[in-house]
């Protein structure tokens, strides 16, 4: 094999791993921990679960399926955690009473992917 041959093949091979390449983020996800995401239920309890679990794992991703998830108390974020919902449209945490939506202890990373957010207050650390 020449040596031309041998590089556009190993490049081959390095692409092609690339695009086969697999997650590797723990994910915890929420109906596992019993909410429903029917609007009504209180989910607060299961989401918070789910946030403490992946807290314990570096750069964890709790997953919120398609639904409404109410939840009606301040939700405690610590870590490194991204909340990873199916769509803007499809996915939403509906913060009830005068809850926070999201407390942080200091160094806390939460990223928010396709999930929206409706009632509550802003942020707090």
């Amino acid at each position: 094999m020449e040596r031309r041959q041998f590089l556009l093949l190993a490049a081959s091979f390095g692409v092609l791993q690339a695009g086969c390449a697999v997650n590797t983020q723990p994910e915890v996800n929420v109906r596992d921990l019993g909410a429903s995401g029917d609007g009504s239920s209180d989910d607060s309890d299961a989401i918070e679960n789910a946030l403490r679990l992946a807290a314990g794992t570096n750069n964890a991703v709790v997953l919120v399926p398609a639904g409404t998830y109410l939840v009606r108390r301040t939700l405690a974020v610590h870590g490194e955690v991204t909340l990873r919902g199916e769509g803007i449209g499809s996915t939403t945490i509906r913060f009830a009473g005068p809850a926070v939506q999201m407390a942080a202890e200091p160094g806390t990373i939460l990223v928010l992917e396709r999930v929206s957010m409706t009632g509550g207050e802003p942020f707090a650390a």
